[in-house]
């Protein structure tokens, strides 16, 4: 890293030194109140969450059971349900019927659109990989604007 400092004596008296030890010492049981509590809070999660996980997921998949039944019935029944209507309105809720318009795009659609040229059709996403982009020579760096430069960097160790 750099060159490593203890303080002596005389530096000891300086308020600088006595306002930093202090924050230090701040930081340190603010750091460890919140560790701790969060320990405590993921504990109590999983406890909350293993109590309804079962019950949760007996429901959930009851649901989709009814609403896959629900759509089976609607589909087999739908000149009975929608002969005059697109809806139906019924004490518990309402069944709805549309026809929309429904694109089947292959498998090898993605080649085919670039083949033609037909940019609209594709989502592209780039990005600068940064890690990489630091290793580079000056020499690749300068070529896209970019420049390595010295930064200061300030950051503290607690002692527990």
């Amino acid at each position: 890293m750099g060159k490593k400092k203890t303080m002596d004596s005389r530096l000891r008296g300086n308020d600088i030194i006595k306002i930093a030890e202090d924050l230090l010492e701040k930081i340190g049981e603010a750091t460890f109140e919140i560790d701790s509590k969060m320990h405590d809070m993921g504990v109590e999660i999983e406890a909350v969450k293993t109590k309804y996980h079962a019950h949760i997921n007996e429901w959930k998949n009851n649901l989709a059971d009814t609403e896959k039944d629900l759509i089976a019935l609607m589909k087999k029944n739908k000149r009975v349900l929608f002969d005059a209507a697109d809806q139906v309105d019924l004490d518990n809720g309402v069944l709805l019927y549309s026809k929309k318009l429904h694109t089947k795009i292959p498998k090898n659609a993605v080649e085919a659109i670039d083949a033609q040229g037909w940019e609209d059709g594709l989502k592209r996403t780039v990005a600068v990989d940064r890690e990489v982009v630091s290793a580079w020579p000056v020499e690749k760096l300068t070529v896209i604007g970019a420049e390595r430069t010295e930064k200061e960097v300030f950051d503290y160790e607690v002692n527990r």
